[in-house]
């Protein structure tokens, strides 16, 4: 008697253990279809497959089996419990077999037992974190980058800034994610309410430098940076930091753990704190006789900063989707310059206007020692123009002739070209975190364009408008024209061809690309991945 027992309690335990692991591997199976990318629908058969392939004979969907979806809940004893619902968080599946109750006295009396076991997963897709428009300053750090950052972030913060370019290629260099921000924050217990919180941007970077801090292994240099850039926040408009990161929710353990780059973490925090806003920075630049270029920017859309999966939902929208600012920049100057004995007053602004970029995650997939991800980019259409120094109007040059003020009306002959989308392949070995961030770009900075552009005949184009000066103006206009075109022309083109060159590649070339943003391309950098299986049991 003692044997039978023994006999069948070790059955009955192994049975169990059998159909524990079906139940686990349907569940799994399923999950995998769950969330942003997968297929819902193929829930049922997932799992009836799976519970197939491992010597599971019943049809998970009859009675009293089960394959539910739902979300999940936390009893007062802290144990997680599933809830059914309409939610698609986590998939339950519930198996139950029929075995003999005892080897031994069922052989007398035929009584059988039904073993039930249940299990619950969630969908765990791998995630990756990118930035559409990245800041090139962790490859090749300057101090023209530095300055550059300093006015623009010191004016969108609402204070000025000085810190040099080891400091911001340590924040290049440097990443934090979602968990320890939850952790930071203190008073929220999910990245889901962490997203939603109403935080100024002194908070945000308050928490990316509690995260820092953390670390333990972060180098001086950078815990100094952030905290000069938290006490130069001082703007006062309340930032969701899920206007500021692109994650699906409800959020992954992958998506809390994936990094997210602190530099473009704060730049990207900044923008979004200040968008429709101005910001003017008075930025000098040496182009011979015009000694000053001021900058306006005027950041219309902020970028956005994605972390999570790739592929699309059921409505056919990207799960991950970053993107760059909408920005107009203008470039203006003016001065006095002597040509030949003849006083010519410039008065000009190079103006761009960049619609948003956009590029989204494909796919992620891994082989034996190495990742490849996917991402779909297509750049922002651009636009570029010449203005008055007010950023508006049109840009002249008034030259005096014989004693008579002649204005000159600039233009521009330059189309600026479009970049087509593409889809952009990341072959990253492993282990990933030694190999990114990676960079890929499309078509080429606004600096090569103009310089480009502007060599060509008939880029700039002059034009004499005597309009004011009534009918002595028509009677001068045969001459005033033969004057530009004959001696005025080559001159002023000698002057304005440099200039705009000047202007293009010292000042709106570098500014474009610390906002992420290049005339007619696009550059997307993989700042990290997540590789976790696809789904994990969380009951």
């Amino acid at each position: 008697m003692f044997t039978a027992l023994a006999v069948d309690t070790g059955r009955l335990w192994f049975e169990r253990r059998q159909l524990q692991s079906v139940a686990d591997l349907a569940a799994l199976e399923a999950a995998r279809n769950l969330g942003c990318g997968g297929n819902a629908g193929n829930l049922v058969a997932a799992a009836q497959a799976a519970a197939a392939r491992n010597g599971f004979a019943g049809d998970l969907t009859a009675s009293p089996n089960r394959i539910e979806s739902g979300g999940l809940t936390t009893a007062a004893t802290g144990l997680r419990q599933f809830q059914p619902g309409s939610n698609t968080d986590v998939v339950h599946v519930v198996a139950t077999k029929t075995v003999p109750a005892s080897l031994v006295l069922g052989g007398f009396f035929g009584q059988d037992t039904v073993i039930s076991t249940e299990a619950t997963a969630r969908g765990e897709p791998s995630h990756a974190t990118f930035a559409a428009g990245s800041s090139l300053l962790r490859l090749n750090p300057s101090g023209q980058d530095a300055n550059l950052l300093n006015g623009l972030l010191g004016s969108l913060l609402g204070s000025s800034l000085s810190l040099d370019a080891v400091s911001y290629k340590g924040l290049a260099n440097t990443n934090v994610n979602l968990a320890q921000l939850v952790r930071a924050k203190g008073d929220v217990g999910s990245v889901e309410e962490l997203l939603a919180a109403d935080l100024t941007a002194a908070e945000i970077i308050g928490l990316a430098a509690t995260a820092v801090s953390q670390q333990g292994t972060v180098d001086a240099s950078v815990t100094g940076a952030i905290g000069d850039l938290q006490l130069a926040a001082a703007t006062p408009t309340a930032v969701r930091l899920g206007q500021v990161l692109d994650v699906a929710v409800p959020a992954s353990d992958a998506a809390a753990k994936a990094g997210i780059n602190l530099l473009d973490l704060v730049t990207t925090t900044a923008m979004v704190a200040n968008h429709q806003h101005a910001v003017s920075l008075p930025l000098a630049i040496n182009a011979g006789s015009l000694i000053q270029v001021n900058a306006l920017v005027n950041v219309i859309q902020p970028p956005q900063i994605a972390v999570g999966p790739p592929g699309q939902d059921a409505a056919g929208r990207w799960c991950t989707q970053a993107r760059t600012a909408q920005v107009s920049v203008t470039a203006t100057a003016h001065s006095n310059l002597t040509l030949l004995g003849t006083g010519i007053a410039l008065d000009l602004g190079l103006s761009t206007t960049v619609a948003q970029g956009e590029a989204h995650l494909l796919t992620l997939a891994t082989v034996p020692g190495a990742t490849q991800a996917t991402i779909g980019a297509t750049p922002g259409i651009a636009a570029l123009h010449l203005t008055g120094s007010s950023g508006s109007g049109t840009a002249t040059a008034t030259a005096s002739v014989l004693g008579i003020a002649i204005p000159i009306n600039i233009g521009l002959n330059l189309p600026v070209q479009t970049a087509s989308a593409r889809d952009l392949v990341y072959d990253v070995d492993n282990p990933t975190a030694s190999h990114l961030p990676m960079a890929r770009s499309i078509a080429s900075p606004v600096g090569g364009s103009l310089a480009n552009a502007l060599s060509a005949p008939g880029a700039i184009t002059l034009t004499p408008d005597l309009s004011n000066l009534g009918l002595l103006g028509f009677l001068l206009q045969p001459v005033a024209r033969a004057t530009v075109e004959g001696l005025l022309g080559p001159l002023l083109s000698t002057v304005l061809s440099p200039l705009l060159q000047g202007i293009g590649t010292l000042l709106l070339d570098p500014l474009l690309k610390i906002l992420g943003i290049q005339l007619g391309g696009l550059e997307v950098i993989l700042e990290d991945i997540k590789y976790t299986g696809g789904a994990q049991l969380v009951i």
